[in-house]
């Protein structure tokens, strides 16, 4: 007998980069906090928007400079103007190429899961 269920699955996909130590230093939480901090200069606002502590951002920031040897941040001291944070141009060029590796390896990794959705999806002979 033949029947046609259809198998109802999704894909997700992440990419971390880990030390030699297998301590994961560049990953999504990383990007979004840094495009955060990029847009809001303010590591606390930054935070805030994640639902992440101050303390934690902070050892985000620090892992990952402490991983690549260079500065992610340049801060600037309160005062009557308002403190803030910027990245630094490599910490720029860091997450646009970060968001270019991510975006090609989702692509790949969707065609080759279309093969595989249409395999558990294929017309199949039940046994009785």
């Amino acid at each position: 007998m033949k029947t046609k269920s259809r198998v109802k699955v999704h894909l997700k996909v992440t990419a971390v980069l880990f030390n030699e130590g297998g301590q994961g230093f560049l990953g999504s939480g990383h990007y979004m906090l840094l495009s955060r901090i990029a847009s809001s200069h303010s590591i606390s606002e930054a935070a805030r928007e994640m639902g992440m502590s101050y303390s934690k951002a902070h050892r985000l920031i620090r892992t990952l400079e402490k991983n690549t040897g260079r500065q992610i941040l340049v801060t600037h001291i309160g005062g009557m103007e308002r403190g803030g944070a910027e990245l630094t141009p490599f910490a720029r060029t860091l997450i646009a190429a970060y968001e270019q590796f991510l975006k090609e390896v989702q692509e790949d990794a969707l065609k080759r899961f279309r093969s595989l959705e249409k395999l558990l999806n294929a017309e199949r002979q039940e046994e009785v």
